[in-house]
C-alpha cells in the first residue's frame, strides 16, 4: 500500500515521459509479461507549509510513488545521487538581473543546487508495487551560502516542482520496455518579508558570504575558506540563534564539521572544542528529523556504516552516538543485521567489552556471511588491543 501522505492537498500534472525499467520476475521474463499496462510514476512534493520568509531555506519530502502491480527499476535519475531537478515558477513581474534576462518568459525555472546524501541509494533504483521511496530535505530557495553566492528571492507567490531527470536504461537490463508518463506535483508559497531580528541576521550573513566570496578570489586565503565559513557559521549561532535561519546554519554548521573533521582537519583550537560543537549541532538536527537529519542517516553496508557513525564512534560522545544508532534503526526498520552490527559497535565504544566480545561471535554466527563481518573482526581486534592496554596499566598480565 502506498503511505498515507498527510500534507498532499495539491494538484498534479502529467509531464513527459521517461524511461523506467519493471524489475524482472524469478523466471527473468521481460516486458512481454506485463500484468496491465504500466500507469504513470508520481513525484510528489511535499511542503509542511505554504508561507516562509524571504531568505529562508525550507524542508520539503520528495516522494516517487509507483502505483503499478510490478516492482520498477528507474534509469536516468540523478537525485543526490538520485536527485530530481529543482524547478521554481516565478512571480509575474519579476525583472532578473541582465545576465539571467532571458529567463522571464520561462514558467518554470531550474534551480536545482546538486546533490545531497539520499537514503535512496545509487542506480538502478528500486520501487516496490504500490509503495513508495522518500527523501526529505532542504530546499534552497533562500540563501545559496555553500556555493558562495548570495542570492535572497523577492517576496511574492511562486511555485515549485521536481522534475525526472531523463536518461538511459541502466546498463545490462533488456530493452524494449514501454515508457511510463510521470505525474508531477506543483505546488505553490508565498515568500514574505521577515521581521527586524531576521533582517539583521540576513544582513549579517549577506555581508559575511560577500567576504567569503573575496577570499575564495584569492588562492591563500581561499585555502582557510573552511575555518572562515565555520567562524562565520559560529558568529551566527552567538548572535542570531533566535531567528528563523537558525536550524539551517546548525544543519550546515554539523555538515562542515562532519567533513572536515572526518578527513583529519585539525582546527586551531583544538579538536575538542570542534567535537563539542559538532555535538551540539548534530544532536539538534538529529532530533529534528526529517531534512535536517537525512544526510547524517546515510548507510553504506560496504563501508561498515557512515562516515558519522564511525567519526562520532571513535571520539567516544556516548549518548550522541545512542541517539545517531536510534535514529539510524528508526530510518532502516527491516534491516536486522545492520542494526544488531550498529549495538555490537556501541559495546565496543562504551567499553563493555566481555559483552562485546560475545555478541561479536554471536554476530559471525548468525550471519556467516555478513558483509560486516570483516569490520567486527577488525572491531574485535581493537576491542582486544583496549583490553590488553588496560590491564598493562591494571599491573595486570
Amino acid at each position: 500500500m502506498i503511505a498515507r501522505n498527510p500534507w498532499y492537498t495539491k494538484r498534479s500534472v502529467v509531464w513527459a515521459a521517461t524511461l523506467c525499467v519493471p524489475a524482472m520476475n524469478a523466471k527473468g521474463q521481460d516486458s512481454a509479461h506485463y500484468p496491465e499496462e504500466p500507469v504513470p510514476m508520481r513525484l510528489e512534493v511535499d511542503i509542511p507549509s505554504d508561507r516562509y520568509y524571504v531568505g529562508e531555506n525550507f524542508p520539503v519530502a520528495i516522494r516517487i510513488v509507483n502505483p503499478n502491480s510490478f516492482d520498477v527499476f528507474l534509469g536516468g535519475f540523478d537525485f543526490g545521487p538520485l536527485e530530481p531537478h529543482t524547478e521554481i515558477g516565478f512571480p509575474e513581474g519579476t525583472v532578473f538581473p541582465e545576465e539571467a534576462r532571458h529567463l522571464e518568459n520561462e514558467e518554470f525555472v531550474d534551480i536545482s543546487m546538486g546533490g545531497t546524501i539520499s537514503a535512496m541509494g545509487g542506480e538502478p533504483v528500486l520501487v516496490p508495487a504500490r509503495t513508495h521511496i522518500e527523501q526529505r530535505r532542504l530546499i534552497y530557495i533562500g540563501t545559496k551560502l555553500d556555493m558562495g553566492h548570495w542570492v535572497v528571492m523577492p517576496p511574492g507567490t511562486y511555485r515549485i516542482r521536481f522534475r525526472p531527470t531523463m536518461g538511459a536504461v541502466t546498463p545490462g537490463q533488456p530493452r524494449g520496455y514501454p515508457k511510463v508518463n510521470w505525474s508531477l506535483d506543483v505546488q505553490e508559497f508565498f515568500l514574505t518579508m521577515p521581521g527586524k531580528r531576521d533582517r539583521e541576521a540576513l544582513e549579517f550573513l549577506r555581508h559575511q558570504v560577500q567576504v567569503l566570496i573575496e577570499r575564495e578570489r584569492d588562492p591563500v586565503a581561499g585555502s582557510r575558506s573552511p575555518p572562515y565559513k565555520l567562524d562565520m557559521y559560529r558568529q551566527f549561532l552567538a548572535r542570531f540563534s533566535d531567528t528563523t535561519y537558525e536550524p539551517e546554519i546548525r544543519w550546515r554548521t554539523a555538515k562542515l564539521l562532519v567533513e572536515k573533521l572526518g578527513n583529519g582537519w585539525v582546527p586551531d583550537e583544538g579538536v575538542e572544542s570542534m567535537l563539542d560543537l559538532l555535538e551540539n549541532c548534530l544532536t539538534f538536527c538529529l532530533e529534528r528529523g526529517g531534512a535536517y537529519a537525512e544526510d547524517f542517516l546515510e548507510w553504506h553496508v560496504e563501508g561498515g556504516g557512515s562516515n558519522v557513525f564511525e567519526y562520532v564512534g571513535m571520539h567516544c560522545r556516548h549518548e550522541l552516538f545512542e541517539l545517531l544508532i536510534r535514529k539510524l534503526d528508526e530510518r532502516y526498520p527491516a534491516d536486522e543485521e545492520a542494526s544488531t552490527y550498529r549495538r555490537i559497535v556501541e559495546l565496543i565504544v562504551t567499553e563493555k567489552f566481555n559483552a562485546g566480545r560475545v555478541a561479536a561471535e554471536a554476530f559471525k554466527t548468525k550471519y556467516p556471511d555478513s558483509k560486516y563481518r570483516r569490520h567486527i573482526e577488525g572491531a574485535l581486534r581493537s576491542l582486544e588491543r583496549r583490553a590488553s592496554t588496560n590491564r598493562a596499566d591494571d599491573g595486570l598480565p
